[in-house]
């Protein structure tokens, strides 16, 4: 049935079903590759849905009604450090690493993602510099092509806010051994109180979007990708600077160094601006008083 509208404009009844249609077509073809990928698992699977849910709930109108397929994933086995990066950044993939969406109907939200115990204390500093020196698990040499840049690209403000507020050991910069922990998508939504969206990392499984308003998550240090793109780090056997377990095993074939500056703050060394003399750190620093996350950046570019 064709309908009119006031203005002379045409307009369809099908229209609702076309839309519906394509949903179906992307849902089912979406299916379809995870059943027909063997090399899919039951976790990439529940995460390739994730994806693509979001994505279609990102492009607005029809599509923002479409269900959230999204769900929290107990992970059963203890998780070391590399496990650990390689979880934050399909974190930030599922949900789109963080573009200008609003995945939900309303006021801000909190999409929990993962639940895990860490198998090892996980240092903040060597898993930021891990981050720095792995893409996929991969070594690199070039920053812009690491995990860091790809969870710092085009955001104002520091994409994972290690909460402070909930677990002691967050303030003297490590995950502990055995503690349950989750990783949550922080959905900022109108009217856009924060610099971007992102993600939350703390012992404490709420939910509640407000309750993070109102104990002080804030948006931190923001991170130029300027820099990142032209950060590059040496080869070479390790550098252990000490004050920090296991920083000379995890940061093997790099020239990365990973120090303790007192008990609430870390330096990573090591770093080179591509073409020239230059020398940058990167910075880890729980005395942040502005904000209940722990900050991160780069600092004291040097000749």
């Amino acid at each position: 049935m064709r309908l009119i509208n006031k203005k002379g404009d045409a307009a369809t009844s099908e229209t609702p079903y076309v839309v519906l249609a394509i949903v179906l077509l992307v849902l089912g073809l979406s299916i379809f590759l995870i059943v027909k990928s063997n090399f899919l698992n039951d976790t990439s699977a529940r995460e390739t849905m994730c994806y693509f849910s979001n994505n279609l709930k990102s492009g607005g109108g029809a599509f923002a009604l479409f269900p959230n397929l999204c769900s929290l994933e107990i992970v059963e086995d203890p998780v070391d450090t590399a496990e650990f990066s390689s979880m934050v950044r399909r974190s930030w993939w599922m949900y789109l690493q963080g573009e200008d969406n609003d995945f939900g109907n309303a006021g801000d939200e909190v999409f929990p993602i993962y639940q895990f115990t860490p198998s090892e204390d996980i240092n903040l500093g060597v898993y930021l510099a891990y981050a720095l020196s792995h893409s996929n698990s991969a070594l690199v040499t070039d920053i812009s092509k690491s995990d860091y840049a790809y969870l710092e690209k085009n955001t104002k403000a520091n994409t994972i806010c290690f909460d402070k507020s909930s677990e002691d050991t967050i303030n003297e910069l490590y995950l502990k051994k055995g503690e349950t922990y989750y990783i949550m998508y922080y959905d900022d939504q109108l009217p856009h109180d924060f610099d971007n969206d992102f993600l939350l990392i703390s012992s404490n499984p709420d939910f509640d979007a407000g309750y993070w308003k109102d104990i002080g998550i804030t948006s931190v240090v923001g991170v130029g990708a300027v820099v990142v793109a032209t950060l590059t780090l040496g080869t070479g056997v390790a550098i252990y600077a000490g004050g920090v377990s296991g920083a000379s095993a995890i940061l093997a074939g790099t020239s990365l160094a990973v120090e303790a500056i007192g008990t609430n703050a870390i330096i990573v060394s090591g770093i080179t601006v591509a073409g020239t003399s230059s020398s940058a750190a990167l910075y880890i620093d729980g005395d942040n008083a502005d904000s209940e996350c722990v900050s991160y950046g780069f600092g004291n570019v040097n000749e």
